[in-house]
């Protein structure tokens, strides 16, 4: 929170304060503090769409749809952003296979994204039908 709170107040004091000082209007500290309490639960509601528990879509109780084309997780999706600084084209990312390790009874979904060679790819992890977390994405020549 105190990230976002930083954040936040960047963002009011870089936006809105040249704005009222322009307008030759008075902030007050109790003003300037609301508004950035508010700006943080907006940001913090846009983060809570990227970053919600995982679900599965419920097929009949006993299965679970877990992977299909287009249905990348929006963890991974973010990720491919944080690594290499541009929105991968959605259309162009498909699951290449499907593992799943005995060991630890998880299931791996891997998603490549084809944009040329070499490609770059991302696992999902998943436990039944609850979704672990996204690998960071991974080039393979």
């Amino acid at each position: 929170m105190n990230r976002r709170f930083l954040v936040a107040l960047c963002v009011i004091l870089v936006v809105i304060a040249p704005v009222r000082l322009f307008a030759q209007e008075e902030v007050t500290l109790a003003e300037l503090a609301q508004r950035i309490v508010e700006l943080a639960e907006r940001v913090g509601s846009i983060e809570a769409l990227f970053t919600s528990p995982a679900h599965a879509r419920d097929l009949d109780g006993d299965h679970c749809l877990l992977g299909m084309n287009k249905a990348i997780r929006n963890e991974a999706f973010l990720k491919f952003k944080r690594q290499w600084g541009y929105w991968p084209d959605e259309d162009q990312i498909r699951i290449h296979y499907v593992t799943f390790s005995r060991q630890s009874g998880h299931m791996h979904i891997v998603y490549q994204w084809s944009d040329g060679w070499p490609y770059t790819r991302v696992d999902e992890v998943w436990d039944g039908c609850t979704f672990l977390y996204a690998t960071d994405w991974y080039t393979v020549e």
